[in-house]
């Protein structure tokens, strides 16, 4: 299981002036709040201290949280009220966030840097990167006995993150073991579920109206109303079918939710995040269990039998026979499914959206391929 906790630092050379806080100072530039309680997780309680400590100091204040060591979210605050943030959910708005290198110190030439730590999906390795780019220990322990203080002292750098950059260079760059070429795009939006029952008679006993995975409607838009076609997702394409395939082929799921990932060959289990292999799985998974890396879920197999996982973050990944990730790449929209060498994106802006579907390719075989209609 990962951690859930915060940390509180003011970015000041000087003391902090506090009655009602204790602060040390780790690392050179930073006061660290130290709370007077041993469970700093609860990050409601932990904002309000930020946001009280900044209306105190002329100095920007930074509130920092790991939440179970699924993602990261950090937040400055001045004069009370809050400046910038990031939030690794996918939820949480980000504000002002290339305007923190300066806000601490830096000089301009810092935001593509910055940008590609935030970008990072594992939590493991992120925070180490934020570590030695704010020069402070964001995880300090809750116990601080003094002789203990090197050990959460932090020195600003670059180490870590060139090592990070050309590792991911040659994950994800354009000599990448596999890479991705767009082979379709749509304009519209895909529907998963028949809601409004034109396809399937409601029961109140179910099953729910979910399409069987690979099927869904194609609108033009999101409207009440609007024109829909039944379609699949197979042969490297979303492509047109008949309503009779539709009634007989796209048959309603027994579940409430069509997750993206379902695959009986594996199954998805939690704290820690991690995929369990059924003796189904190609030869070299069945049977085994694999640790998630910060922020991946199971997506599929490609064609060549090998697992694929995708993020919050349209990138999808490559795991050999070793369980370890050998390419990684990013596309344009969410990840919605996968079709042996094929992954379908969706990117939804207002009331219409943008339809891509991928081909991942190995090595330099990559072709031009035309966009296709239906």
């Amino acid at each position: 299981m990962g951690r859930t906790y915060c940390s509180i630092h003011v970015w000041s050379t000087e003391p902090v002036a506090n009655g009602d806080f204790r602060f040390q100072s780790f690392s050179s530039g930073w006061q660290t709040y130290l709370p007077e309680c041993d469970d700093f997780s609860n990050p409601e309680v932990a904002q309000k201290i930020a946001r009280k400590i900044s209306k105190s100091t002329q100095a920007p204040v930074l509130w920092f949280y790991e939440a179970d060591g699924d993602f990261l979210c950090l937040k400055f605050y001045l004069d009370g009220k809050q400046f910038a943030s990031y939030s690794g959910d996918g939820i949480g708005p980000n504000k002002n966030l290339f305007q923190i290198p300066q806000l601490i110190g830096y000089e301009e030439g810092q935001k593509r840097r910055f940008s590609r730590i935030l970008n990072c999906s594992d939590p493991e390795l992120q925070i180490p990167l934020l570590e030695e780019f704010f020069g402070v220990c964001l995880l300090p322990v809750p116990e601080w006995p003094e002789e203990d203080a090197p050990s959460v002292s932090r020195t600003r750098g670059d180490s870590r993150f060139r090592e990070f950059a050309e590792a991911e260079k040659l994950l994800m760059g354009k000599h990448a073991p596999v890479r991705a070429e767009m082979v379709q795009e749509l304009e519209g939006i895909l529907r998963d579920a028949d809601w409004e029952y034109l396809w399937f008679p409601e029961s109140p006993k179910g099953p729910l109206p979910h399409f069987r995975t690979h099927y869904y409607l194609l609108s033009k838009a999101r409207a009440t109303g609007a024109e829909s076609v039944p379609v699949c997702f197979r042969n490297g394409q979303i492509e047109r079918i008949s309503p009779e395939e539709m009634r007989r082929e796209g048959a309603d799921q027994p579940y409430p939710h069509r997750w993206i990932g379902e695959d009986p060959r594996f199954r998805q289990e939690f704290c820690p995040d991690r995929l369990v292999f059924a003796d189904t799985a190609p030869a070299a998974y069945a049977g085994r269990e694999m640790r998630l890396p910060g922020g991946f879920y199971g997506l599929g197999f490609d064609g060549k039998k090998r697992l694929v996982l995708h993020d919050d973050r349209q990138t999808f990944a490559i795991v050999d026979e070793n369980l370890k990730i050998v390419a990684k790449q990013r596309l344009k929209g969410d990840i919605r499914d996968i079709d042996g060498d094929y992954i379908l994106t969706v990117g939804e802006k207002g009331i219409t959206g943008t339809i891509r579907v991928y081909r991942m390719v190995d090595g330099k075989n990559t072709n031009h391929s035309a966009m296709g209609g239906i």
